[in-house]
């Protein structure tokens, strides 16, 4: 189990109104989903899912500020993600996140990439990102340290 536990975290839910609740329910449902498909289906079911996989363009990200519609989804997944059994990292949360997005109507983009620097660790380290109008949503950190090398619209 997660650092704070089952129950404080259903008190919390039903605490929140109920708008809110069912973005984090979409969330749980999404991230649970997507981690059952990175582990028994191949990856080319996924990006059915997703959207089109397009060529990289080397357009860095914007400066502007974070839509108010996006923010309750990515504040959704961070937190569903950190709480759940099973493992929620980059690739499941940019999957959710995306998926939310396109139900709202706001377009996305995951980014794929691998660790740059092999030299220390033999093993690739691959990466996932989300990102709208420029602005990474989840995922971001120290993103230099990754050549991205495939985008899903």
């Amino acid at each position: 189990m997660k650092p704070g536990g089952v129950i404080p975290a259903v008190s919390q839910f039903l605490r929140k109104p109920f708008a809110e609740q069912r973005i984090y329910a979409e969330a749980l449902l999404l991230t649970a989903i997507f981690r059952f498909m990175i582990l028994f289906l191949p990856f080319r079911v996924l990006l059915r899912f997703l959207g089109k996989t397009v060529a990289v363009e080397d357009n860095g990200h914007g400066s502007a500020a974070i839509s108010p519609e996006v923010l309750p989804v990515i504040r959704a997944v961070k937190a569903v993600s950190r709480r759940v059994p099973w493992d929620s990292k980059c690739l499941v949360q940019a999957s959710a996140g995306k998926i939310m997005l396109r139900r709202r109507g706001i377009a996305g983009i995951i980014h794929l990439g691998v660790r740059r620097d092999l030299t220390r660790s033999k093993a690739m380290k691959p990466h996932a990102w989300l990102t709208s109008d420029g602005q990474v949503l989840l995922g971001g950190g120290r993103l230099d340290q990754y050549a991205e090398v495939s985008r899903i619209r």
